[in-house]
């Protein structure tokens, strides 16, 4: 298996073991919202992989995420931060595989297990930290938009890296749809990291600017952001200018 670790989420995870406190539950939950998990699992298909490598499952594909029983006798999903977790479950099914969940993602099946399952479990065998679904759900409603406009304050800075995961669908999509769109000149895509929040950041070449187009734009790309929200904001922008300055698009117009 490729190498998989959420060390963002394990270090809130440790946190909150260590101190339990609104801040290291806040923190915990914000950044389980907002990254992914490795979710054990079986399906009755093999999938394929398509050309970017990502494995995709035929639609009438059974899939069933992996149930483990605590000393009460309740049932969680298992949810890990790493391979290195997860082998540990492994050891007791060597069948079972694992998949990437966004927050969305396992909601879905913890909706579906509603009544049967009390809700997930996160690294089971070292830090151990259950979440019902109750807790589940009220953090699924602070989840945002994924379409927000930037707001900077005059001389704020920002900070910004290269994507650090595949996004060729992500990209893809913005690109489908700004080639629908004749004002778009040219996107470039960051990942922004403010605090303990990763998301993208999107700047567009527009002429004429029109705000209203960033809906567009981040309707196309829904369900492909891995859990984050897309930021956009113009490249007129002082700071937009300075972060495309030794940039390369993932658009332009006529290429």
């Amino acid at each position: 298996m490729a190498p998989y670790v959420n060390k963002q989420l394990k270090d809130a995870l440790i946190a909150l073991r260590k101190e339990e406190n609104q801040q290291t539950i806040n923190n915990m939950a914000r950044t389980l919202r907002d990254t992914s998990v490795l979710a054990p699992a079986v399906w009755d298909q093999e999938p394929q992989k398509d050309e970017n490598g990502q494995l995709v499952f035929e639609p009438n594909t059974q899939i069933q995420l992996m149930i483990l029983q605590d000393a009460n006798g309740k049932y969680f999903f298992p949810m890990f931060t790493s391979y290195e977790e997860l082998r540990q479950a492994q050891q007791e099914n060597e069948n079972v595989h694992a998949l990437v969940l966004a927050f969305d993602q396992f909601m879905s099946f913890v909706e579906m297990a509603k009544g049967q399952v009390e809700g997930i479990v996160l690294d089971p065998f070292t830090e151990n930290v259950p979440i019902d679904i109750e807790f589940l759900e009220g953090v699924a409603k602070t989840k945002k938009n994924v379409i927000k406009p930037t707001k900077l304050k005059k001389g704020e800075k920002i900070q910004v890296r290269e994507p650090i995961k595949k996004i060729e669908a992500l990209i893809n999509a913005l690109y489908q749809e700004a080639e629908k769109i004749p004002s778009i000149q040219e996107i470039y895509l960051k990942e922004r990291v403010d605090h303990n929040d990763v998301h993208w950041l999107a700047i567009v070449d527009m002429n004429p600017q029109d705000p209203k187009l960033f809906q567009r734009l981040g309707e196309a790309a829904r369900g492909k952001t891995d859990g984050k929200d897309i930021e956009f904001m113009f490249s007129t922008m002082q700071v937009a200018q300075k972060i495309i300055a030794d940039s390369t698009p993932i658009y332009t117009k006529g290429f």
